[in-house]
């Protein structure tokens, strides 16, 4: 471990560092800072050899998890070691959480996992939809039936979604490629974190150490579409889009247009707080029954992509 954690160390003061999410080699001795780590805190510890170990429910046995903030998901890597000191099985397993939308790993969450230990014995990369989680990449049977397990582990996602599952079962980095397979059901992360199921006689034989995880974020580049309106009277026009939207640019009244001597709104707002659904008082009434054409313009999200600009035909009756 040792070795591994000087060449660690060394990689992390190249010069692209700049696209690291996080890294974590214990050597702090806590998990409260650079990163800080949140959930069942106190259900681990940073050991004598500066890995991260389970210090869980002696008594009972139970699920404990920790957390970190990772936002790594495009041209990424996930790498870190672990170590049971056990044969694990279906009521003994850790998952590690490559990505999570939600920081509470025993929640509903939707995100990506590396689970190590079941009744096959394998290291499989899932995807959790929810509460439902799913194998998208079923490692080879039996590569940790043994005890102990010292097992490390290497997780890549390219742009597009192409993922690939590595293992080492002798803990260091000649990797085995358990296998591949193209996922993009998930396009962002908040999470990264590790969930263990234990008995009372395994509370403690869990072990962590030198996480690393690179990778860019991700970020909007889709402007916002256009999806339908309602008409609520004869001077109230609702205009529904796929995401929220810049309040400067899409409450400007200059944006809207509607033909037959209606022209620009007298105001615009969002409709019932939401920021995706544009509310248009009209300051002439439309007329029954008639044929018009609303256009918009210059609309923008959150992320500053404009809206392409459109038209639609309505009628109201």
């Amino acid at each position: 471990m040792r070795q591994v954690k000087i060449l660690i160390a060394s990689f992390l003061l190249i010069p692209f560092i700049g696209l690291a999410q996080f890294s974590d080699d214990f050597t702090d001795g806590d998990f409260t800072s650079n990163p800080t780590w949140e959930g069942n805190t106190s259900d681990f510890i940073v050991n004598g050899s500066n890995e991260m170990q389970l210090n869980g429910n002696s008594v009972d046995g139970g699920i404990s998890y920790i957390s970190t903030s990772s936002e790594a998901m495009y041209t990424a890597s996930w790498e870190f070691y672990v170590k049971m000191e056990f044969n694990p099985s279906s009521t003994n397993f850790c998952s590690v959480y490559l990505t999570s939308n939600n920081s509470d790993l025993t929640a509903a969450t939707e995100g990506y996992f590396v689970k190590i230990g079941n009744t096959a014995d394998e290291i499989s990369l899932y995807r959790q939809d929810d509460g439902s989680a799913s194998v998208i990449i079923d490692g080879v049977d039996d590569r940790v039936d043994m005890s102990p397990v010292d097992l490390r582990v290497k997780v890549t996602r390219d742009f597009d979604g192409n993922w690939t599952l590595m293992t080492d079962t002798l803990g260091g980095t000649d990797y085995f490629t358990e296998g591949t397979v193209f996922d993009d059901t998930y396009s962002s992360s908040d999470y990264f974190g590790v969930y263990c199921k234990y008995t009372s006689t395994r509370w403690d034989l869990f072990y962590f150490d030198d996480f690393v995880v690179t990778g860019d974020p991700y970020t909007d580049i889709d402007a916002p579409e256009y999806q339908s309106y309602q008409i609520l009277d004869n001077q109230n026009i609702v205009l529904f889009f796929n995401e929220d939207l810049d309040a400067t640019t899409a409450l400007d009244v200059s944006n809207y247009l509607i033909n037959n001597s209606i022209g620009n709104p007298q105001t615009v707002s969002f409709y019932e707080s939401n920021n995706s659904r544009v509310l248009l008082e009209l300051a002439t009434a439309l007329s029954s029954p008639a044929e018009y054409t609303l256009q918009y313009q210059n609309i923008e999200d959150l992320n500053s992509n404009v809206i392409t600009s459109g038209s639609f035909d309505f009628s109201y009756m």
